[in-house]
């Protein structure tokens, strides 16, 4: 089958709609449309290499995807993300994928390839597993049914935040505040809590004009960016998006308190009054992934989070 696979280069919004009905059998937790797709495409920021494409027959059979992660210091890291028809899978196609990303990643220089599986797609991390790919961290991803989740007991954790000087609010509330530097104030919180999130590499700044698209895209809701203040600066934050495929499912953003504002309880009160405004706009489930040592792991199974499945990075030298 793979030998009469076309390629099909992802330039127009038709192609991108089809690659996220693959993308959606994988990601299921996540879904997105055609057009979120596309705009996260040109999102990038200037100089970045990427490919994205279409394998089809008489049928869409696979999509891949390479970046190069402008996220590290690493230049020659590149990563990549597979999605296939799950029921037309062969082994045979998940290696003819993997190479093609290979390939892709070899023309623009790289000299290591990345990918995040999840443990729900054995068949994909066994076709990584032939290509070469060594398994490194692990991020168990877990649940939150709303229906299930009783803020009554975090009630008083809020109200003793606030009574120490913590007011907890929304970047939709800080744009209007700070209509000048509301962006940087933001981008600067964001950055300086990745720095401290466990990954397999050092994280390097987004550029600015890259997250303020970010934020201006239609996908993202400043009123579900909570964010905790004090003295006129953002101590800690917890980000939100409602899902625009299934409004019932949520995903969870960037949690994280800066160091001089810690052990104040900031991210259970931020995150459970997040939970509380998911609840009120009709969210039904909550998807959220820490890596497996990292503390705000145990804040979560604390709430009420289960474990659906987990996601693990994989690598391998191409040179």
């Amino acid at each position: 089958m793979v030998a009469e696979l076309q390629y099909q280069e992802l330039s127009e919004l038709a192609h991108f709609e089809r690659a996220a009905a693959l993308r959606n059998q994988y990601v299921w937790m996540a879904p997105v449309t055609g057009e979120q797709l596309q705009d996260y495409a040109a999102r990038f920021p200037e100089g970045v290499d990427k490919r994205a494409g279409l394998f089809a027959d008489t049928a869409d059979r696979g999509y891949v995807r390479v970046v190069q992660a402008f996220w590290t210091h690493d230049e020659g890291l590149y990563t990549n993300s597979i999605s296939y028809d799950e029921a037309s899978y062969s082994d045979a196609l998940g290696d003819f994928l993997i190479k093609k990303s290979e390939e892709f990643a070899r023309e623009f220089g790289a000299t290591t390839m990345t990918a995040w599986l999840h443990s729900d797609r054995p068949e994909l991390i066994q076709a990584y597993m032939r290509a070469g790919y060594e398994p490194g961290q692990i991020n168990p991803m877990s649940a939150l049914k709303l229906s299930d989740f009783d803020p009554t007991p975090y009630l008083e954790n809020i109200e003793e935040v606030k009574a120490n000087g913590y007011e907890l609010t929304t970047v939709a509330v800080l744009k209007d505040r700070e209509p000048e530097r509301w962006e940087h104030m933001y981008w600067r919180h964001d950055m300086d809590i990745m720095a401290d999130v466990p990954l397999p590499e050092p994280f390097v700044d987004i550029p600015f004009e890259t997250f303020k698209q970010d934020l201006a895209a239609k996908d993202t809701d400043l009123s579900l960016l909570f964010i905790a203040m004090k003295d006129g600066e953002i101590a800690g934050g917890s980000g939100l998006m409602q899902n625009l495929v299934d409004r019932t499912i949520g995903n969870t953003g960037l949690t994280g308190t800066h160091r001089a504002h810690r052990r104040q309880k900031l991210a259970t009160a931020m995150k459970v009054t997040a939970l509380m405004e998911a609840k009120s706009r009709g969210m039904e489930m909550i998807f959220t992934d820490n890596e497996e040592k990292n503390p705000m792991l145990r804040l979560n199974e604390a709430l009420g989070f289960k474990p659906v499945l987990y996601m693990q990075e994989y690598r391998r030298q191409l040179t």
